[in-house]
């Protein structure tokens, strides 16, 4: 069994599923030393430094593992060297969750606060230069991250770096992040709607269209684009059979849109608030007709997977990494175009996002984990063999 030495500074949502369904449904003997999720710029200029002094506290240092595996808003570059020397050898494995060139501004207070925001996106880079391999949660975070850091670049007139892209694609792969489901659980889900019934058929159009259920499963955070939901349901207004789940993280600072949308349109809002309870969250999605996103900024979209494999159709805009979650015949959806055969779309998104179902996501990572050792190997017998 190979044995991985694991660091997360972020642990929170998605990291956190990610790091729990590697665990649980993975064949290597996955170690991590991890944070808790707050301040995710202070972890990327911290975290390294506070995760190599809680794993030598643990003893995680004296054995060498067979690799290491870092995940992106942990400074690769500052951890590797804070590595002890007998450790230094060992393949590091970058799983780039998100990147900071594709984040949405906020408003920036001071000149202090910008300057330090600009300095995020070169730790990513350093951080992709720094591993031996890495990978990315889907291919929009990989375009989007490196054509944002060509962006910067730009602006090092002073730097000679060069070939850095080309060293960074050479050695980049994407691998979808695992959805903490399985899929039996996810096809029981599906069994129960309505329009998967043909008897039923001849209704689907009114439901899906006229009387149904809209989920909103995102972080009640400004890159979700909360103003877009406002004008989501402002669309319906004419349509009071239509009513909205909205059952993602929230925080203890609303953005105003949120309570403009429920001042408006609080009696079609039938749920608010996080369910912390899994089978329960899982359940409201699985009660719902449609998930929704109107995001400005998504790497990958979990809330929507596990929405579309618990049975919802997707309305979802034409950008990020939505494209590559949805099939031909699920693109331009929504309650006011809804689909003449919702039950195909249904059936054809389920299969399409069988990669990301728990046990398939982490097969294909360790994959790529084994293939970086193995190429590691390689390349130190090599250079044994020339000295």
């Amino acid at each position: 069994m190979k044995s991985i030495l694991a660091f997360e500074p972020y642990d929170s949502l998605s990291h956190e599923t990610f790091r729990r369904c590697v665990c649980r449904d993975g064949s290597f003997q996955w170690n991590w030393v991890h944070l808790p999720g707050h301040g995710y710029k202070w972890r990327m200029r911290l975290g390294a430094h506070e995760m190599i002094q809680m794993a030598d506290h643990m003893d995680m240092l004296n054995k060498v593992p067979d690799a290491i595996v870092v995940t992106s808003l942990c400074n690769t570059a500052e951890l590797r060297g804070c590595l002890p020397p007998h450790l230094r050898t060992v393949p590091v494995i970058l799983y780039m969750h998100e990147n900071q060139c594709a984040y949405p501004d906020r408003e920036m207070v001071g000149e202090l606060q910008e300057k330090f925001d600009a300095h995020m996106p070169l730790v990513n880079l350093s951080s992709l230069l720094a591993a031996d391999m890495v990978i990315f949660n889907s291919d929009w975070n990989r375009r989007s991250c490196l054509d944002g850091l060509e962006q910067w670049m730009a602006h090092a007139r002073q730097s000679k770096l060069g070939h850095w892209r080309e060293s960074i694609e050479n050695k980049s792969h994407v691998a979808w992040p695992p959805v903490d489901l399985d899929e039996a659980q996810a096809r029981s889900f599906r069994n129960r709607r309505e329009f998967m019934d043909p008897e039923k058929s001849v209704l689907h159009n009114l439901i899906i269209s006229d009387h149904c259920r809209i989920a909103w499963p995102h972080r009640w955070e400004h890159d979700k684009n909360p103003p877009g939901l406002l004008e989501a349901m402002e669309q319906l207004e004419e349509r009071p059979g239509c009513t909205w789940s909205i059952p993602g993280p929230q925080f203890s600072r609303q953005p105003e849109s949120f309570i403009e949308a429920h001042e408006r349109f609080g009696h079609r809002i039938d749920h608010s608030g996080f369910i912390s309870d899994r089978l329960a969250y899982l359940d409201e999605l699985a009660s719902c007709h449609w998930v929704i996103s109107t995001a400005r900024q998504e790497f990958f979209g979990i809330a929507v997977c596990e929405a579309m494999l618990a049975g919802c159709l997707p309305w979802l805009p034409e950008r990020l990494s939505y494209t590559e979650l949805l099939t031909e015949k699920a693109r331009k959806l929504s309650p006011l175009n809804p689909p003449s055969d919702p039950s195909e779309i249904v059936r054809l998104q389920a299969e399409h996002l069988k990669p990301a179902l728990s046990m398939n996501a982490v097969n294909r990572i360790e994959s790529l984990v084994s293939e970086a050792i193995e190429m590691h190997s390689e390349a130190w017998q090599t250079t044994r063999s020339h000295a």
